[in-house]
């Protein structure tokens, strides 16, 4: 046995310090650490760390202090010392920089971006302007989890959509603002769900967080959540156990508050939620009076869907049944066969629900970007940044439809 080993039998902190570099020595170091609670390991520059689905205290923000200023090799592994190096390099150097996490589902990507975030927001000065937009990326989180996340059957809460996120500083290096970008959001998902997985957060949240009086009278929600085509394809639906969705659907409006969404915007999100949710309801067949034309069989969901997307019922069931081609400049119907009308309703849904996802995403980024002592919001193109990319787990699904080349092979890969 070499001697480095025999030093650590714990496993080595920086395993380019390891006798052999293979793929199983890593891996048996890895392990090593783990037992001992030790989840963040070193090989280089790069910073390994491995899921321990449980609060550790190297990862308490009371560490921060202790990490702020020091040189990396001072100090254990810890994202708090990757944090701070970034932004000490930003200081010093005055050159944009960027951490980049990666990882399949259920590693911890969106808890690294986290404390990463929470670190940088920590060390980089202070004053109420400095403050709002601290609170304000901090609290972001949960508000887009809640939208663009779900449980799938190796994580509870995986994200499922790309995100970029660029924290902004002024000439003191203080935060003052900051933009998310957001890619590849899964919208099959929201049409689709395997056994053993959901669809996203706030469809579950709608149920949970509110009675059946409430249900029918805002949204004509009327039926349990298992009558639902888009919320009953797993069995896997409330489950107290696994996820509180009863107090997550008031840390969403609680936060959506903080963000300062008027009570008319927070009243659309959940009408455009339980539309998406009626759209599903939809059913159709062969329309005796037209050749090779699709009919809405129930022509009360098709209400409930206008009420709550505030669309004309007649325009709503055009859109449903046909489209408009152009033929040598003129305009002709073609209507939809019920298999085709089935397909686009489900396209109208995943259309509506992304469409959503932007406009929160919109919001969020209307409530980061800095403002002047007017409240004014300022320009933020010459500001210097930190990004953090989470790039989204990748899985192997058995039967998913997919919206997305990339993403389809991101999930297979």
């Amino acid at each position: 046995m070499d001697w480095r080993e025999q030093v650590e039998p714990k496993g080595v902190e920086d395993m380019t310090l390891l006798s052999k570099v293979t793929e199983a020595a890593i891996q048996d170091n890895l392990k090593k650490r783990y037992l001992n609670d030790e989840i963040f390991t070193y090989i280089g520059p790069v910073l390994i760390s491995v899921n321990p689905y449980k609060f550790l205290p190297c990862c308490s923000p009371d560490l921060i202090p202790q990490y702020q200023g020091k040189n990396r090799l001072e100090m254990p592994p810890n994202i708090f010392s990757l944090a701070d190096d970034t932004y000490r390099t930003m200081l010093m150097e005055g050159q944009n920089q960027c951490v980049i996490i990666s990882g399949e589902s259920g590693a911890g990507k969106t808890e690294a971006s986290k404390l990463i975030m929470k670190y940088v927001a920590a060390v980089s000065g202070s004053s109420d302007e400095v403050e709002r937009v601290k609170d304000v990326i901090l609290e972001s989180n949960p508000l887009l989890e809640a939208f663009g996340n779900a449980k799938t059957v190796r994580n509870n809460n995986s994200s499922r959509f790309g995100k970029f996120v660029q924290m902004l500083f002024d000439s003191e290096c203080r935060v003052i603002g900051a933009e998310i970008r957001h890619y590849l959001l899964e919208k099959s998902r929201v049409v689709t769900q395997s056994e053993g997985e959901r669809n996203y957060h706030a469809f579950y949240q709608i149920f949970a967080g509110t009675s059946p009086a409430e249900r029918a009278e805002k949204w004509h929600i009327t039926g349990d959540i298992g009558e639902y085509t888009y919320v009953n394809q797993s069995s896997v639906r409330l489950v107290p156990s696994i996820i509180d969705d009863v107090k997550t659907y008031r840390d969403t409006l609680e936060f959506l508050h903080i963000l300062r969404f008027s009570e008319e915007d927070i009243d659309t999100i959940w009408k455009i939620v339980a539309g998406v949710l009626h759209i599903g309801q939809l059913r159709f067949a062969d329309d005796p009076a037209v050749n090779d034309a699709a009919l809405v069989t129930n022509p009360n969901v098709l209400q409930d869907v206008s009420f709550c997307l505030g669309l004309p019922t007649e325009a709503l069931t055009d859109a449903l049944r046909f489209r408009m081609l152009s033929m040598g400049g003129n305009l002709t119907k073609k209507f939809f066969k019920p298999k085709d009308a089935e397909a686009n309703k489900h396209a109208l849904a995943k259309a509506l629900y992304a469409a959503l996802f932007d406009w929160i995403m919109f919001k969020v980024n209307e409530a980061l970007r800095p403002h002047d002592a007017g409240g004014a919001a300022s320009s933020m193109s010459n500001a210097p940044f930190i990004g953090v990319l989470d790039i989204f787990g990748f899985e192997s699904f058995l039967n998913r439809p997919t919206d997305d080349p990339k993403k389809f092979l991101s999930n297979n890969h």
